[in-house]
C-alpha cells in the first residue's frame, strides 16, 4: 500500500464542489480523505446516474429527499426514499433511478473495501 501523508488531513468543514447539475463532489479521495469519497447528488424525475460496479468498494447512500428504485443487475430494484440509508457491498452492479415526481436527492459515501 502507498504510504501516505496523514499529517495533510484535517477535521473541517467541508462545502460541495458543483460539478453539474446533477452532481457536487464532497470527499474525493486523499488529501481530502484516506479512502472515502462522496457526493451529493440530484436527480430530475425519470433520470439515472448510470449502471455502474462499486468494484472493490464499498458504498452507503443517504436519501434525503424524493424516491426512486436503486437497480441491481440480477433483478428487481430496491425502493428508496426520503430518510431512507441503502448500503451496497462490493462488486455490485447498479443503477439508481428517480421514479417519482420530484427530485431525488441523496448523498453517498464510498470507500475502499479492506478485506479481513
Amino acid at each position: 500500500m502507498e504510504q501516505k501523508n496523514f499529517s495533510l488531513l484535517k477535521a473541517r468543514s467541508v462545502v460541495p464542489n458543483k460539478i453539474s447539475d446533477k452532481y457536487s463532489r464532497i470527499l474525493g479521495g486523499f488529501p481530502d480523505s484516506v479512502f472515502m469519497k462522496s457526493g451529493l447528488i440530484t436527480l430530475k424525475p425519470g433520470e439515472g446516474v448510470g449502471v455502474h460496479s462499486t468494484e472493490s468498494n464499498e458504498e452507503l447512500l443517504i436519501v434525503l429527499s424524493g424516491s426512486g428504485k436503486f437497480n441491481l443487475k440480477e433483478g428487481d430494484g430496491i425502493p428508496i426514499e426520503g430518510g431512507s440509508f441503502l448500503y451496497c457491498p462490493p462488486e455490485t452492479t447498479h443503477n439508481v433511478v428517480n421514479s417519482s415526481e420530484e427530485n431525488l436527492v441523496y448523498v453517498y459515501v464510498v470507500s475502499k473495501a479492506l478485506y479481513a
